[in-house]
């Protein structure tokens, strides 16, 4: 299986039905986070980068090795199965551009971007994304 549907396996909610080789997921139920809606079949969802190769290319990782893009690229803490349509839609943004439309997983969302990036310390945003950033944090602590 390649990373796509290795991630698609470990957070389907349901039995997978795979391809007769077993080398993909083809259908299942997978909870989108980014909409709240239920999905069912695989190629209605994209694995999403939490913190987007562009973005970090642009943010610190243009200087990686091509082991450690590699890396990056399929670590799981930076992948999640989501709706395909709300994956394009995002792109390469990050959080102070486009938060999932699903406002009951924004605070998980904005965590996990601070997860990825606390594992990859070259990753820098820039002073104005920072200041949103801590509030949109700020925002979720006074939630809790």
């Amino acid at each position: 299986m390649n990373t796509r549907h290795e991630i698609l396996k470990a957070q389907a909610d349901a039995f997978d039905k795979l391809s007769p080789d077993g080398c993909y997921v083809s259908s299942s139920k997978w909870n989108d986070p980014f909409s709240g809606g239920v999905l069912t079949l695989a190629s209605d969802l994209d694995v999403d980068h939490i913190v987007p190769i562009k973005w970090a290319s642009d943010h610190g990782g243009g200087p990686w090795s091509s082991a450690k893009k590699e890396q990056f690229a399929n670590d799981p803490l930076n992948l999640i199965a989501v709706d395909d349509g709300l994956n394009q839609s995002k792109g390469t943004k990050g959080p102070t551009e486009w938060l999932p439309p699903n406002h009951a997983y924004r605070c998980t969302y904005i965590s996990k971007w601070k997860a990825v990036l606390s594992r990859y310390p070259s990753l820098a945003m820039t002073h104005k994304e920072a200041r949103v950033f801590t509030r949109q944090l700020s925002a979720c602590r006074n939630r809790q």
